[in-house]
């Protein structure tokens, strides 16, 4: 049982990371506006970059990982979008801010279908429902 609460906790705090990264942009706007010197409207590219991005990349990439080893592809994604946000934190200028974005939009949908995939392997079916959600 303790074995399920650290996995299922592992998985919560993924989804958390994941979403929390891709909505977290849209709190901070007017600030990005100001580091950049750009317009606020200009700002807000990068959300509908991401949710473009994610949408068209999240099918392609899945399909090509296919049936390989989940976990590793799981560990990779995410290593890939740690330096993703890394790149978004140093981000010199708003062209880098926008690749890092794209960055992490590319790999975001896939982690969380690779994550999601993992609860019928950790949780018992009673609390599959409750994981998932």
């Amino acid at each position: 049982m303790k074995q399920f609460k650290v996995q299922s906790f592992v998985l919560v705090l993924i989804g958390f990371t994941l979403g929390f990264s891709e909505f977290l942009i849209v709190g901070i706007l007017d600030d990005l506006s100001q580091q950049f010197d750009v317009p606020v409207a200009t700002v807000g590219y990068p959300v509908t970059i991401f949710a473009m991005v994610y949408a068209i990349s999240t099918p392609i990439i899945t399909l090509m990982i296919g049936k390989t080893n989940l976990f590793w592809s799981l560990l990779v994604l995410m290593a890939i979008f740690t330096v993703g946000n890394a790149m978004s934190v140093m981000a010199p200028n708003f062209a880098l801010l926008a690749v890092s974005r794209v960055v992490t939009a590319l790999v975001s949908g896939v982690a969380i279908s690779i994550a999601l995939s993992f609860v019928s392997h950790i949780a018992p079916m009673a609390k599959r429902g409750w994981l998932l959600s």
